[in-house]
């Protein structure tokens, strides 16, 4: 259900369908209705369809990594971040290497702050307990996923 509530909104609210689509918009977000849902249908239902079959190929081309995983939590219940690492062939989150995979971004963001006018940046984040960073591990992750 959710699935298609999204892309249902992808379509019809969020304009990525490849027609405009017809929107009342109220005051309150939940309350915006689309007028013209017959005419996107067989678009949302391609969506679907291409994502289930993206979500089967990934799973297909991964099931190694994923069982390992399962099994792993299945045994002990959570993992830590180096073992998880380890499992997927990943760099140790606490190397230097670990952060390769946002250095690309970094240098993005560094650029972008010096185009415009040297924006303050961001107090660094709190050292977390079990290794990397929130986002360099999901980074991390979603890499060894794709």
């Amino acid at each position: 259900m959710q699935a298609t509530a999204n892309a249902a909104q992808y379509v019809r609210h969020f304009a990525f369908g490849t027609r405009l689509s017809r929107t009342d918009v109220a005051n309150d977000p939940g309350d915006n209705v689309n007028t013209d849902i017959a005419a996107t249908n067989p678009e949302i239902e391609a969506l679907l369809a291409q994502e289930h079959e993206r979500a089967l190929a990934l799973l297909e081309a991964h099931t190694p990594a994923l069982m390992t995983v399962v099994d792993a939590l299945l045994r002990d219940g959570s993992i830590a971040p180096a073992a998880l690492a380890a499992m997927l062939g990943l760099p140790d989150p606490g190397s230097g290497e670990a952060h390769a995979a946002t250095d690309a971004y970094a240098a993005l963001l560094a650029g972008f702050r010096a185009r415009h006018g040297g924006l303050p940046l961001p107090p660094p984040p709190a050292p977390r307990a079990g290794g990397g960073s929130v986002p360099a591990s999901a980074a991390r992750v979603l890499r060894a996923i794709a």
